[in-house]
């Protein structure tokens, strides 16, 4: 995941250096409001990998089995896509369809570890 922050912080970057206003982006030419889509496309994606990230590991850590020890029902959620709504400030649905992805990453990766270790051994 290292290449994961490195790619995010020079996205970043990319976009910061484009301005923070309107009259900035208002004076950016042609060529360089097209060129921007690239590295805006790139930080909208990569903001979405890391947010998936994070809704994955708050759902690892208030699994059902939890109970009232889990994440979220410790800081007063009632379930884990309530808690990545609040994180977030997406609707339900689409907080849900994050967590949902979340889980898919986090389950994935590991898979991934498991198949590893056994080529290893």
């Amino acid at each position: 995941m290292d290449n994961l922050a490195l790619e995010l912080t020079r996205a970043a970057a990319a976009v910061a250096a484009l301005g923070g206003s309107n009259a900035e982006f208002n004076s950016l030419s042609d060529a360089q409001v097209l060129a921007a889509r690239g590295p805006i496309a790139d930080l909208l994606r990569l903001s979405n990998t890391v947010a998936a990230l994070l809704a994955g590991t708050i759902a690892k850590r208030s699994r059902p089995k939890l109970g009232q020890s889990g994440l979220a029902a410790r800081h007063g959620f009632g379930n884990p896509t309530l808690m990545v709504q609040q994180a977030t400030g997406l609707s339900r649905v689409e907080a849900g369809r994050l967590l949902a992805v979340g889980v898919l990453m986090n389950e994935t990766e590991s898979a991934e570890r498991r198949v590893a270790s056994r080529r290893r051994s």
